[in-house]
């Protein structure tokens, strides 16, 4: 019997399969035990004044100059445990007259908000509500939030043309069947037959658990700043280790991984799908997407300055960090310090809205810098951050099955909010080969390993046209994806048709990425087209109360995973 889904079904889980805080207009969310956060520790956005050098060439300098201003507040106010300032920068952003569903965002272009981003850390929850509600009386703040924890989705040749023999040989010998399946090789060809060099090589900011810069697969892709110190970090020869920011300072350099802590695996495994290198002659059995690329590593996981945070966890105080160190760097025409990219194979399914504002900072910055994010594992619809946020870009997970078909793994998150798919399992191993920490490789899956094979893609069309914007960058990958994955059987159900509605609804994005088809500019030839979004204004944005209980719309998407077996069963 085969198990027919309606419509409504559909229809219900788009609207109602958010997930998202539900916090009326509260300018100060607290901790709440359903959502995982710093204990006592929040985010606070004071207001400054109103200045349109918000930032500085140096981080020590800026930090002397907007710390001046509230270290009264650090001194005077009873319950502070911790004050450290973080970054500045406008809450109102290029976007500010679209309604974002919170009133912070609803104003007019030209009014700006500056804002001093700081990490508070109270004596005690009870303390922190009574200074940060004294606080938002007197008028100091814009808003407040939770140090909210995110946690990691994990489930040398020359030219094109070399690179392209070598991978060919590698995947031929079905050590590296998922770049078969992104048509990879054809890729290289093509940009060996346009005669595209490694003149321009892309820098790909990795923020993660670390590096390892000593493994062999790196020794031609480890970013060197040439200008070390410059931006605020101290030592950040390869990159910066933001967990160890304090007063002024962004972090410091030491961004390889400990020894022995399984999680900070995590990190090396995710850079080596975007740039590890092809040993010379063939000798490795995996390499990365753009070996010419160049990593610049952030690393966000670890305990912090305070000892808050863990090996596994990330604090939004140290993606913020992340982050502002990445706006540091300029990102208009070409450069030793250009970054167009950005690889974040982490998240959490609540939305903060100092990382969205950075986020989106970074997407109006120059030519754009597009923040590719995975999608998370829960084999859920809720909206997964930063992926969901609108200037990243989502990955799905796809496995692929001893046929080599693709089919959305088990595990990954899914959604209207989707943007495309990239395969980040294999029947062998339940995962893809790529670097890990000690010079040896291994096995993950995820859709952390999902994402990173699409920013090197992204990567490979932008060493061809560097001066595409962020918005023709995302087209280029979503347009040139294959749609055709939503013909095969197990995916059909994550293409529904809703009744009144022109187009179906697909709830993996455009479809699986083609490095092919993107560096070319060609396009799909079968790209599901959304329709107009039927997730109502409340549904992934703080603002707005839901129009059914959580433990209806749960249900509901609980759901789903138990009809997609009776489906495959029938």
């Amino acid at each position: 019997m085969r198990l027919k889904i309606k419509a409504w079904w559909v229809l219900f889980l788009a609207t109602f399969g958010c997930g998202d805080l539900k916090k009326g207009q509260e300018r100060v969310i607290y901790h709440s035990d359903q959502v995982e956060s710093v204990p006592g520790s929040y985010i606070v956005a004071f207001k400054a004044k109103q200045n349109r050098f918000l930032s500085r060439k140096s981080y020590f300098r800026e930090y002397q100059m907007h710390y001046l201003a509230l270290s009264k507040l650090d001194k005077a106010e009873p319950g502070v445990k911790n004050f450290h300032y973080l970054t500045s920068l406008d809450l109102a952003g290029p976007k500010a007259s679209e309604p974002m569903g919170v009133d912070l965002y609803k104003m007019e272009l030209d009014h700006q908000q500056p804002a001093n981003i700081v990490q508070v850390d109270f004596t005690s929850e009870k303390e922190a509500r009574q200074v940060l509600q004294d606080w938002d009386e007197r008028g100091l703040i814009y808003l407040a939030e939770p140090n909210y924890m995110s946690k990691t989705s994990q489930s040398s040749v020359n030219d094109f043309g070399g690179l392209a023999t070598e991978f060919n040989s590698q995947i031929g010998s079905g050590q590296m069947p998922w770049y078969s399946a992104i048509r990879l090789v054809e890729a290289y060809q093509a940009l060996d037959d346009e005669g595209v060099d490694f003149t321009n090589r892309p820098i790909v900011a990795v923020l993660d658990s670390g590096l390892d810069t000593s493994h062999p697969a790196f020794s031609d892709s480890i970013w060197e700043n040439p200008d070390v110190g410059l931006v605020g970090c101290e030592q950040d020869v390869n990159g910066c280790n933001v967990t160890k920011a304090f007063k002024g300072s962004l972090g410091n350099g030491d961004v390889a991984p400990k020894e022995g802590i399984e999680a900070e695996e995590h990190g090396t495994h995710v850079a080596g799908l975007v740039a590890a290198n092809l040993q010379e002659g063939g000798g490795s059995s995996y390499a990365g997407v753009c070996p010419v690329c160049r990593l610049m590593t952030v690393k966000i996981t670890g305990k912090d300055y305070f000892g808050n945070g863990s090996d596994d966890k990330i604090n939004d105080a140290s993606i913020i960090a992340g982050l502002t160190y990445i706006t540091r760097f300029k990102s208009e025409g070409s450069g030793a310090n250009v970054i167009r990219l950005v690889n974040a194979s982490f998240g959490k399914f609540v939305r903060s809205r100092i990382v969205e504002t950075l986020v989106r900072q970074l997407a109006s910055s120059g030519n754009g810098i597009l923040v590719v994010a995975a999608a998370g594992n829960e084999d859920t619809m809720k909206r997964q951050y930063p992926a969901a946020f609108d200037d990243a870009l989502a990955v799905v997970n796809m496995r692929l099955t001893e046929e080599e078909t693709a089919i959305k793994a088990p595990t990954s998150n899914f959604g209207v909010w989707a943007d495309i798919a990239a395969p980040g399992e294999h029947y062998v191993a339940d995962g893809i080969l790529s670097s890990i920490p000690g010079g040896g490789n291994g096995y993950k899956g995820g859709t952390s390993m999902a994402a990173p094979i699409v920013t090197g893609v992204a990567a490979l069309v932008l060493m061809k046209e560097p001066g595409l914007s962020l918005p023709e960058l995302k087209s280029r990958l979503t347009q040139a994806s294959d749609g055709s994955i939503y013909i095969v059987e197990n995916n059909q159900l994550f293409y529904q048709r809703i009744k009144g509605e022109p187009n179906k609804v697909p709830l993996l994005g455009s479809g699986m990425l083609n490095a092919y088809r993107a560096v070319t500019g060609e396009r799909g030839d079968f790209v599901p087209l959304k329709s107009e979004n039927r997730v109502l204004d409340f549904c992934g944005v703080l603002g707005s109360e839901p129009a059914l209980p959580d433990w209806i719309a749960f249900s509901i998407v609980g759901a789903m995973p138990w009809l997609v077996r009776r489906r495959n069963e029938s």
